[in-house]
């Protein structure tokens, strides 16, 4: 009978250190959540870190001028050089229109081209 009774208590306690194992607070479930966790926190770090690096490179060639900072200007602003014309063709008449063709000479007697073909001056 004692034997009996050492064999159940046994079986219980390791019935409770199985469970404090496997499902407690401190346990292999717990430990693999705040790994998964600890992952995506650690990945979302890295796409933050590449994102800082690229706004500083960005900053940086804003401060330097040049090249960047005039096609940001143009590209933000629809800024234009003196000698470029835009012509701004709302989507729908576009889309209803064949391409047409626009005068040779300005008024004042200077070329027109697009906008495409003035950037490249």
């Amino acid at each position: 009978m004692a034997r009996i009774l050492i064999a159940a208590l046994l079986v219980v306690a390791n019935l409770l250190l199985v469970h404090r194992l496997l499902l407690s607070d401190q346990g292999l479930l717990a430990y693999l959540d705040l790994k998964r966790e600890s992952e995506r926190v650690a990945a979302e770090v890295k796409a933050m870190e590449e994102d800082s690096r690229r706004l500083s490179d960005e900053i940086r060639w804003l401060k330097e001028g040049g090249p960047y900072l005039e096609r940001v200007i143009r590209d933000e602003t629809n800024f234009l050089k003196n000698d470029e014309i835009l012509y701004i063709v709302p989507d729908e008449v576009a889309a209803q229109t064949a391409p047409l063709q626009a005068p040779k000479e300005t008024p004042d007697g200077g070329e027109r081209r697009p906008v495409s073909q003035a950037a490249g001056n």
